[in-house]
């Protein structure tokens, strides 16, 4: 009996040996798989035939998912830029949700408790060719330290790199390290981050004010703001390019560095940037709506319905000419293609150019076409008030008078707006008497700073 005692507790003795080791092979898993997810948030898009959820979610599922890299006691490769792909079904009404994310093959979660998984991620997923330009150029992992290395394209034809994260958001510790296997099925579900900066934009939902908007400025008794439009007055605009032309060490410096960050490396265990590259180049961002000939090949987006021009010398009658520009801020887009972002972490301030063209029709009966057309052509410079930043948004509003163009360039609000939504808008400034507004007759006077407020700038032309 006693030697049937001892070779009882010498297998025991045998099998913690074997559990406690640091390889992972000797981990044998018990069916626990790990299992992989995103967050949903708060704001919908309800596109007909689009993935419902969030925008960022559903831009995620529509571009291959999301990557992954896993480290088993943080030196050991457990999952190496492994895809995870959205599960959707069909919903009633046109369009899909998702349901759920899956991956292949799965992985299971080590035995010992004291055994640890690392997760980082990533998305869009990419597995970029060796000659790639733009976008996400590289993904890898040396000493198991996974980066992703981004390069901005010149015509905005870029991608959202996002960040996952672990949704905390005391930024104590934003990504998931030292993972036990969990007592029950768990999921690792990422929060994804924007990690690059927006500037302007379409609105995110329904009651987002910010983003790219273009607003009328009619003359009232001399202020330069404040008149109402005469209901025999159609703005529409038939294009607008928004171009990023280096930068500014100081808002009232008078030299500009065209030299702009357009390559950095993005690292998913810290969520830092680092190893910029410089170029002498200018980005454009087009938004230039469907046309007799077709849509501009570089183009951002289509301009809103609301404000599109028809067609200068087309024989369209006043009343299916779209009511244009007014004195209520709009946002420019009817859709939008790709997005206008910057590389963050630069301390400099972002020198944009608005060019816009646009044609102001006055009601008159006695003409064959019923009305007078008048194009324009303006372009014009401003300093965007901050140093660019990840996950923030840039809002810019283009105002345009008959003749004249101003800009607002806003502080940053959060690009997923979070708990609200800080914008500027002039009508928190306070405006000084201006010259009326003539048609085709813009001041001439230079670049003024009419008043300066919670960081945010007006300007005038």
């Amino acid at each position: 009996m006693r030697l049937y005692k001892y070779y009882i507790a010498l297998l025991m003795t045998m099998l913690v040996a074997c559990s406690e080791g640091g390889s992972l092979e000797e981990n044998i898993p018990d069916n626990i798989p790990v299992a992989l997810g995103a967050y949903a948030s708060k704001y919908s898009d309800t596109r007909a035939g689009g993935i419902l959820g969030n925008n960022d979610l559903a831009s995620i599922a529509q571009n291959g998912g999301f990557g992954v890299y896993s480290y088993f006691m943080h030196t050991q490769e457990f999952m190496n830029n492994q895809q995870v792909t959205a599960v959707t079904r069909d919903i009633e009404g046109g369009g899909k949700e998702i349901v759920g994310w899956t991956y292949s093959p799965m992985k299971y979660w080590p035995n010992n408790p004291s055994s640890t998984l690392d997760f980082f991620a990533y998305a869009p997923y990419a597995r970029p060719a060796a000659n790639e330009t733009s976008g996400i150029i590289s993904v890898d992992d040396a000493n198991h330290i996974p980066i992703v290395s981004y390069q901005l394209d010149q015509y905005g034809k870029n991608v959202d790199l996002m960040w996952g994260t672990n949704g905390d958001t005391s930024g104590a510790k934003n990504v998931f390290t030292d993972m036990a296997k969990p007592s029950v099925n768990q999921k690792v579900e990422f929060k994804f981050k924007h990690t690059l900066a927006k500037i302007g934009g379409a609105a995110l939902n329904g009651n987002d004010t910010g983003g790219l908007t273009i607003q009328l400025d009619v003359d009232n008794n001399g202020n330069i703001t404040g008149g109402k439009k005469p209901a025999s007055m159609k703005v529409t605009v038939s294009k607008i390019v928004i171009k990023v032309l280096g930068t500014k060490d100081a808002l009232d410096a008078n030299t500009i560095d065209r030299e702009l960050p357009i390559k950095g490396d993005f690292n998913l265990t810290t969520g830092v940037w680092s190893n910029y590259t410089r170029n002498n180049i200018t980005l454009f961002y087009p938004v230039q709506t469907i046309t007799k000939t077709g849509l501009e090949s570089n183009a951002h987006g289509k301009l809103n319905s609301n404000i599109v021009e028809p067609g200068v010398g087309t024989a369209v009658s006043w009343e299916d000419i779209p009511e244009g520009v007014t004195v209520t801020a709009q946002n420019v887009f009817g859709e939008e293609f790709t997005q206008m972002l910057l590389l963050p972490g630069d301390e400099k301030y972002p020198v944009i150019e608005a060019e816009i063209d646009y044609v102001v029709r006055t009601k008159d009966e006695d003409l064959e076409l019923g009305y007078t057309e008048v194009t324009h052509h303006i372009t014009k410079e401003a300093v965007i008030p901050a140093f660019p930043q990840m996950a923030k948004r840039y809002n810019l509003r283009l105002h345009i008078g008959v003749g004249t163009i101003k800009f607002d360039a806003s502080g940053a609000d959060d690009w997923n707006l979070g708990q609200g939504t800080f914008y500027f808008d002039k009508t928190s400034q306070t405006e000084r008497p201006g010259p009326g507004i003539e048609e085709d007759n813009p001041s001439g006077d230079d670049l003024k700073y009419l008043s300066k407020k919670d960081n945010s700038l007006w300007f005038e032309w």
